[in-house]
């Protein structure tokens, strides 16, 4: 344990999902490895506590995401949910799509003609 070097966490908000994960700051392919099995170690079971209730993992709450219209993080309880929930996010949500189906729709009746 003490020849592992210190690995700093931060919370970060991944661009192409929008959610908010945690990610460690790595600067080297060593980096990369020492952290790989850090987390081997510390998530694997103990081979004297497997078939027990120790290994297995309780099943979390909610995802941590940010609304993309608001930019406020909210709790992902559904795996479809993609906004907070607020009246006016909903709103922007319904208008989005109708702007994206109506392009959709012209683009298919422009291909098939």
């Amino acid at each position: 344990m003490d020849m592992m070097p210190d690995f700093r966490v931060r919370l970060k908000v991944n661009p192409r999902t929008r959610k908010m994960v945690f990610a460690t700051d790595v600067h080297s392919v060593f980096d990369i490895c020492w952290y790989t099995l850090a987390r081997k170690m510390s998530e694997d079971v103990a081979p004297e506590n497997k078939g027990t209730s120790a290994d297995k993992k309780e099943k979390p709450e909610g995802v941590v995401m940010s609304c993309p219209f608001c930019g406020e993080a909210f709790v992902r309880r559904s795996n479809r949910a993609v906004i907070c929930g607020k009246p006016e996010c909903e709103k922007a949500w319904k208008a989005m799509n109708q702007r994206n189906s109506r392009k959709k729709r012209k683009i298919q009746a422009q291909q098939s003609t």
